[in-house]
């Protein structure tokens, strides 16, 4: 399912920390494939409603950065598309660090 359909989903919006929270709860799961969809799901935040993610900034970029040198290339390929998607919202002058980190 695309996230952005779930997240268009008002009551769901309202949700979305205890959504995210699920997605944190997975995100080191053993199974690359998981790891993977996490990666994804990040990807397709950051893309659809970047402002869903400011509060959780932080964790995200740090656990971009881990899964960034994952042993799984499919996982690691994975967390490159986060930082693609932060350079086209800066490139649109959209801050989606909050002032608290750049892409540059």
């Amino acid at each position: 399912m695309h996230l952005f359909s779930i997240l268009a989903n008002t009551a769901l919006y309202a949700s979305v920390d205890k959504y995210l929270h699920g997605f944190f709860g997975l995100a080191n799961d053993p199974a690359a494939e998981v790891r993977k969809l996490v990666c994804a799901a990040f990807v397709q935040l950051i893309e659809v409603r970047p402002s869903v993610l400011e509060p959780h900034m932080k964790n995200v970029i740090e656990y971009m950065l881990q899964v960034n040198k994952d042993t799984d290339d499919e996982v690691a390929l994975e967390a490159c598309e986060f930082w693609v998607q932060g350079i086209v919202l800066e490139q649109d002058n959209i801050d989606p660090m909050n002032g608290q980190y750049t892409f540059k």
